[in-house]
């Protein structure tokens, strides 16, 4: 028996697209490309709406937002990457905790000097990122202090006490950002704690468990189970994309009207009408 062409078109169609929820309305999610990845341990995007992802060899690739190879960058001493920091495009921060190192990329992805934390205030640093006064921000974890640190003097400018506000014992830092004049910083067992410009602490938002999130305008977003997490920054308003699928994810990163969702073996890019 000869099956219609349209009834192969539409079953192809249903499995090309992932039906969403969004804030209680359906949309269409329709997958664009998949690529082969190996466990990548840090990810980050700029502001042009490139990619950045570091495997479990410490190479890092920069991608287009469509999944095409843009520069790829292996260093001469390979290492795991704690941290990339590319939004402001013309710096990319790549942070080895390992190390107590960083280098700071072009945008060509251009090899770097390395560059030691070093200074008389500052002890073991679990996470660093780029201030957005081209300055650095850094946890120092081995005296839980927050500190603003000009890599050009090595000189501390700005060390705030987080002991109020992480339990010693009990905390599992791994992500922070800059952003809007402000800084994150993600303990997975505690919540995102928001400090200001000057070191301040401003509120915890208490999402547990998670180990990446970005920012949209005014809203910070990651993904939990099978959805895409929005909070507003500023009125605390909530609003969830649920993905219907079988796969497991780590983290999202939304660019453009594109999703790119990214596993331990793969980085699925999706078209979305509208976030």
């Amino acid at each position: 028996m000869k099956i219609p062409r349209i009834k192969i078109w539409s079953f192809f169609a249903l499995i090309c697209l992932v039906i969403l929820n969004v804030s209680g309305q359906s949309s269409l999610l329709q997958w664009h490309k998949s690529i082969a990845l190996s466990n990548p341990t840090a990810i980050s995007k700029d502001r042009n709406g490139y990619i950045y992802l570091a495997n479990d060899k410490g190479d890092i690739t920069q991608y287009d937002d469509n999944g095409n190879v843009i520069n790829t960058y292996s260093p001469d001493k390979p290492g795991i990457v704690t941290l990339i920091e590319a939004w402001p495009v013309l710096r990319i921060l790549v942070f080895y905790a390992d190390f107590q190192e960083y280098i700071l990329l072009d945008r060509f992805l251009n090899t770097s000097p390395y560059y030691r934390i070093s200074g008389e205030d500052v002890g073991f640093s679990s996470l660093l990122t780029l201030a957005e006064d081209n300055n650095l921000w850094l946890v120092d974890n081995e005296n839980l202090n927050l500190i603003k640190f000009d890599n050009t003097t090595n000189q501390v400018l700005i060390n705030a006490s987080l002991n109020n506000f992480i339990l010693a014992e009990d905390n599992d830092l791994n992500f922070m950002k800059a952003y809007q004049q402000q800084v994150f910083i993600n303990d997975a067992n505690g919540g995102i704690l928001v400090f200001d410009n000057f070191g301040n602490y401003v509120k915890k938002l208490p999402l547990t468990g998670l180990s990446y999130f970005n920012f949209l305008k005014d809203e910070l977003y990651y993904l939990s189970g099978d959805a895409i997490h929005f909070i507003h920054l500023y009125s605390l308003q909530e609003r969830t994309i649920s993905l219907k699928t079988d796969k497991t994810y780590k983290s999202v990163l939304l660019i453009n009207n594109k999703v790119i969702l990214i596993g331990q073996k793969t980085m699925d890019i999706f078209k979305l009408a509208h976030f």
